[in-house]
């Protein structure tokens, strides 16, 4: 009996979790980030004209950034992040996650303080 209650309360959790709103993704691809090579300017891009619109209606909110591992995507991961600050984002508002699970591909939101 023990045991079907646990299962029972796993299950809810889950359900919990499952009914959570999550924070609105934004994916940025490798070829998309290559514009910015040819003189595209960072807030030309709507993928991060987006990003920063929600960081600045998050009220404290802290962007996240998942990134493909290796030696390139951590540096393109760090890149990214020099343009955010230079846009006025402070440093300490941007987490840096390994894995963003999709080959050349940047995946951010904005996680707000109710989701940390």
């Amino acid at each position: 009996m023990p045991r079907l209650k646990a299962d029972r309360i796993a299950a809810a959790f889950l359900l919990l979790i499952a009914s959570m709103p999550l924070p609105a993704a934004e994916m940025i691809t490798r070829a998309d980030w290559s514009l910015l090579r040819q003189g595209v300017n960072v807030t030309q891009l709507p993928v991060l004209q987006r990003l920063v619109d929600d960081y600045d209606k998050s009220d404290g909110g802290q962007i996240v950034i998942h990134y493909p591992g290796g030696d390139r995507g951590d540096a393109w991961a760090i890149d990214l992040r020099d343009w955010l600050v230079a846009l006025g984002i402070s440093s300490s508002h941007i987490l840096l996650e390994p894995g963003s699970g999709i080959p050349e591909t940047i995946v951010l939101y904005v996680e707000t303080k109710a989701r940390r």
